[in-house]
């Protein structure tokens, strides 16, 4: 069979010449077509490398290869590579697979000022999953699941946290770029880094539901020891949010809008949408230190704390986060009675430790809204429609103001 330079068969021409390899629909099929519009039939080894020889085998190239004009700045490995092709050719092969070293490819890596000098058409390998755990910080889920939900699971690398931006950072940097003319095409990952892809142990395999670990993980992390880097076990995190977390409550909360419904469809009894993962997305006004607004369905009032920064007001706003309570806040725990603003007025110079007189926009809360200020003796002001404070509708009618 005459072959063209990459190993499509002359004798099966597809398409035109091009810049790159391309997948073609013939019929019912695909078909790979080479950068010369030949046919190509796949045929590659999984993986060229000196890993499975041993320290037996690493001595033999050391003596084999001790005399070739590039061992003394490269060792054996450029004669090892070139060699390596020139086999698998004679056997049969025409391609490199993923895990082949990136000294066998015909391309420069790593800016070596070259490639092997036998080339073949080569397979990269993304493996985004492994490399964002170990460079970018991305989370694993399954290290998050308590190892009591699952005794004796083997839980392989885990499912990586593909909703942090940082996964897809990584995705994009390790992803080869092109048209280079001898690669292939990319493998996104191995399957031993996507604990959930494979099948279920209720279909008798041994992987989790990706929903399931989504739902049991914890919503933080902090560090995790078992991810090593280099020679070196154990990696902390800047950012200990675990996204997919925050994106399976968003789904859920877009699905079924309350926990009431949440809770009638899955037979669950969940009290908040909160996951304990810092100020939830939801939760994205500012509200005022020591003060209590009631709910509207009862008489339980959510309790606010500042932020643990000294109070500092920037541009009339400052930050606060929800006291953690078992109790939600409205009735049916949706967390809509919190759903307002509340803005204090900053001083005209800006940041200030000591605020103008303050003026509060704060949810209603039903008959008799009222904004209830504690002071320093615990006793309470209370501004209601009724006072010579009045409240006033925002534009919006969703708010009111009280003044």
């Amino acid at each position: 069979m005459s072959l063209d330079r990459y190993g499509g068969s002359r004798a099966h021409p597809l398409v035109g010449a091009g810049s790159a390899f391309r997948i073609l629909k013939r019929g019912r099929r695909f078909l790979l077509a080479t950068p010369d519009g030949n046919g190509f039939w796949l045929k590659a080894c999984y993986g060229v490398d000196i890993t499975d020889g041993g320290e037996a085998f690493v001595r033999a190239l050391h003596a084999k290869h001790a005399s070739d004009a590039t061992y003394k700045a490269w060792g054996y490995w450029w004669p090892f590579v070139a060699q390596a092709v020139k086999n698998l050719r004679q056997w049969g092969f025409n391609a490199l697979g993923e895990y082949t070293s990136n000294y066998a490819m015909p391309v420069d890596t790593n800016n070596r000022g070259r490639g092997n000098s036998e080339r073949m058409p080569f397979i990269a390998l993304t493996n985004a999953a492994n490399y964002g755990k170990q460079r970018y910080g991305v989370k694993d889920l399954m290290f998050g699941v308590d190892e009591a939900v699952t005794p004796n699971l083997w839980r392989v690398e885990g499912f990586p946290d593909v909703f942090d931006p940082a996964f897809a950072r990584a995705v994009d940097e390790l992803t080869w770029g092109g048209p280079l003319p001898w690669l292939l095409g990319s493998s996104t990952d191995d399957r031993d880094y996507i604990f959930g892809f494979g099948p279920s142990r209720a279909l008798g395999g041994w992987h989790n539901h990706l929903g399931w670990q989504a739902a049991a993980t914890r919503p933080t992390q902090a560090s995790n020891h078992r991810i090593w880097v280099g020679n070196k076990p154990g990696v902390t995190y800047t950012d200990t949010t675990v996204h997919t977390k925050l994106a399976l409550r968003d789904r859920l909360r877009a699905k079924y809008r309350t926990l009431d419904q949440l809770n009638g469809a899955w037979g669950a009894s969940y009290t908040t949408w909160r996951c304990g993962c810092g100020p939830p997305r939801w939760t994205t006004w500012a509200c005022p230190p020591r003060f209590r607004v009631p709910s509207r369905s009862g008489p339980a009032a959510p309790a606010w704390r500042p932020t643990s920064t000294p109070p500092a007001w920037r541009g009339g706003v400052r930050t606060c986060r929800r006291c953690p309570s078992s109790t939600p806040t409205t009735r049916d725990g949706s967390g809509s009675g919190c759903e307002a603003r509340c803005w204090r007025s900053s001083s005209p110079t800006g940041a200030s430790s000591s605020p103008a007189p303050p003026r509060w926009t704060c949810p209603p809360t039903g008959r008799g809204r009222r904004c209830r200020r504690s002071t320093a003796r615990r006793r309470a002001s209370t501004w209601s429609s009724r006072s010579s404070r009045r409240w006033r509708r925002s534009a919006g009618g969703r708010a009111a103001r009280c003044s």
